[in-house]
């Protein structure tokens, strides 16, 4: 069996750890970027079947960059590498406003919060089994 790459972008270590102990049993590897410019990197080198973002990632500077997750969204869905790969939105915010936003931005799904692990697995692994597999 392939190994699913998982991407998830996040500040949230706790997240991160949980996240990862429970997408492994279903053969799925997570790598977690810590912002915008970890994620476009990853995604350059080793591009991933799904993305995870965390909608709470906090607006940081980087050089002259206010990365947040919807510039994030905005930076990964330019490069070709990750123009098709589906992205789920974590989120605490289930406003109309939002759902908007994310779906004019490229997300595929915007899951809500109180973030229910298991619901959110049994998600991911839909996703990717739906995903077709690219021809060699």
């Amino acid at each position: 069996m392939n190994s699913k790459q998982v991407l998830l972008v996040t500040q949230d270590n706790k997240l991160a750890m949980i996240l990862s102990a429970n997408l492994a049993p279903q053969g799925m590897c997570t790598v977690v970027a810590d912002d915008g410019a970890a994620a476009l990197s990853t995604v350059r080198s080793a591009p991933p079947d799904l993305i995870l973002l965390d909608k709470e990632f906090p607006p940081q500077a980087v050089g002259s960059v206010a990365w947040d997750a919807f510039l994030i969204l905005t930076w990964l869905r330019r490069i070709e590498e990750a123009r098709d790969v589906p992205v789920i939105l974590l989120n605490q915010d289930s406003s109309p406003e939002l759902q908007e936003r994310a779906a004019a931005g490229g997300v595929t799904y915007v899951f809500p919060a109180p973030l229910q692990v298991d619901q959110l697995v049994a998600t991911i692994t839909e996703m990717l089994a739906a995903t077709p597999v690219p021809a060699s």
